[in-house]
């Protein structure tokens, strides 16, 4: 296994981040951006200042500072020169205001959520096929539930 800092001063969304990185040619096994803090359920900026990962906060020798901007990756081997430039490239490309399928359908569950909370008083006054409506999206809210964590 080996590790792989890079320090890349955009935006990052993690989840699209991994997904491009599964989908390349790279020995990938995770990465993980502590030199960012969180702009919204998906995307990340770089931090303002270096950022405290492990230690105490007290004793410097034990401390580790992540800086802003900073990704740390684990490969199973040691990058190749031409492997580091497509990882580079890659970071380079990534486009943080893109979602992944995933979180298309979470934005989606959470406008239909928004739907029921906001249909629910009018529930008697539903024809059939609002009704049929109605019951297939709160199946498929609570069966999504039940598969990934709430949202």
């Amino acid at each position: 296994m080996a590790s792989d800092i890079r320090i890349v001063l955009k935006n990052f969304n993690r989840d699209l981040l991994i997904e491009e990185l599964a989908a390349s040619a790279l020995p990938f096994i995770t990465a993980n951006l502590y030199g960012f803090e969180r702009l919204n359920r998906f995307v990340g900026a770089p931090a303002s200042a270096p950022r405290l990962i492990s230690g105490d906060g007290n004793n410097p020798a034990n401390n580790d500072f992540a800086q802003p901007g900073e990704i740390r990756f684990e490969f199973t081997t040691a990058l190749t020169i031409p492997e580091g430039t497509a990882l580079d490239n890659l970071l380079t490309a990534h486009d943080s205001t893109q979602r992944t399928n995933e979180q298309q359908r979470q934005n989606q569950d959470q406008t239909d959520v928004d739907t029921l909370i906001a249909n629910f008083p009018n529930f008697d006054r539903f024809s059939n096929a609002q009704f049929r409506a109605f019951v297939k999206l709160l199946a498929r809210v609570v069966l999504r539930d039940r598969r990934t964590p709430p949202i």
